[in-house]
């Protein structure tokens, strides 16, 4: 579940925020003694809503009534407008839709090699535009696009400040895309990915840290359901820092980095440098990529081990590379348990490892859908 932080006072948003908050269906008497509001101003209102749309009714299964109806329970119609997400990369790009509740609805992956121009977005959004269309979602109820890219990325103006991945620095962001029949909305991936992980595990701590696994080892950090961004809004450069004072060299001359140690490169260096061949010669379970996953495991276990001693939090590993790292969840939490003797288990490997930066992205939306109830 996303989590809304709505500055508004009205009965109205009221009632939509915390039903859509707990995710439960309630009936009305509930709402009414939950909120402290007058039964006569739930009723209107909930009314109001199921007749945009916006709530939906059905029996209440768990009433215990010895005579007559059960009473309707009310929940958020999480199909009343949907949201777009768009995860770019150098080589394809990752589109979905979400409900209202942030879950997954339809998902296309399209092979589409980046290129820094104008007619790029343009063929971008009219993928986008097609993509509804399979989707069979209504074009009215699309609330807006997010796309997601790697890198650093600053929102006013829409700039690309750093992406090695991309090649891109200090770019200005098409301004074309204010043409489009939706309102865009451009945000780092790791970013996204790390608000896609908070918003759907629900973490009680609030306090999380992403790390996403590519070409580029980035993360994101979640301080009380907040993202910190630094003095420089640049947040945490994890990649840069270091695990050794000598070893690896990395695509920046630096010896020892954590990028050095667990990028792409990194992982598929000793085998081949074709992920698609890497990962066929995983499932095959063959000997020599084990033995390279082995180590790559122990050089992580280094990094999660520091990041558990100095931040104490939850973590979630996600992008690309977690995928050949989703067996051995248990045995990172072992040894990181191990050297730190802290024993906590709260390192956990991504549900959605190629999909939840596209899926993040759409919170923007959801959200700010959600504080103009």
């Amino acid at each position: 579940m996303i989590r809304t932080n709505t500055t508004k006072t009205n009965s109205r948003n009221i009632i939509y925020s915390y039903l859509y908050q707990i995710n439960t269906p309630l009936t009305k008497q509930q709402i009414m003694l939950d909120l402290g509001l007058s039964l006569p101003t739930v009723t209107n209102n909930i009314n109001q809503m199921i007749k945009e749309g916006l709530l939906k009714q059905g029996i209440d299964e768990e009433s215990k009534v010895a005579i007559g109806r059960k009473p309707r329970a009310i929940s958020i119609n999480e199909e009343a407008s949907f949201a777009i997400g768009i995860d770019i990369s150098q080589s394809h790009v990752t589109f979905v839709v979400t409900t209202l509740l942030g879950e997954l609805k339809s998902t296309q992956i399209r092979d589409f090699e980046f290129e820094n121009t104008t007619s790029y977005y343009t063929q971008l959004m009219q993928f986008a535009y097609r993509f509804i269309q399979l989707s069979e979602i209504e074009f009215q109820k699309v609330i807006g696009i997010g796309i997601s890219l790697p890198g650093i990325i600053s929102t006013n103006p829409n700039t690309i400040v750093f992406s090695p991945e991309l090649g891109i620095e200090n770019e200005l962001i098409p301004k074309s895309f204010n043409k489009y029949l939706f309102p865009v909305f451009f945000e780092s991936k790791v970013n996204t990915g790390g608000k896609y992980e908070i918003g759907l595990r629900n973490i009680d701590s609030k306090n999380l840290l992403f790390l996403s696994l590519e070409d580029y080892v980035e993360c994101s950090f979640f301080v009380n359901n907040q993202l910190y961004t630094g003095n420089d809004g640049k947040g945490m450069q994890i990649g840069k820092t270091y695990l050794s004072k000598e070893g690896n060299i990395d695509e920046f001359g630096k010896k020892g980095t954590v990028q050095s140690y667990l990028s792409t490169k990194a992982l598929l260096s000793s085998v081949t440098d074709d992920m698609s061949k890497f990962t066929k010669l995983y499932i095959e379970k063959d000997d020599k990529v084990l033995k390279q996953i082995e180590i790559y495991v122990n050089n992580l276990v280094r990094l999660l081990a520091n990041l558990i001693y100095s931040l104490n939090c939850d973590i979630v590993i996600g992008s690309e590379l977690s995928i050949f790292l989703i067996d051995y969840e248990k045995i990172i939490n072992k040894k990181v348990f191990e050297i730190t003797g802290i024993d906590t288990n709260n390192i956990r490997i991504s549900k959605y490892p190629k999909r939840s930066s596209a899926i993040g992205v759409t919170y923007h939306f959801i959200n700010e859908f959600i504080s103009q109830i």
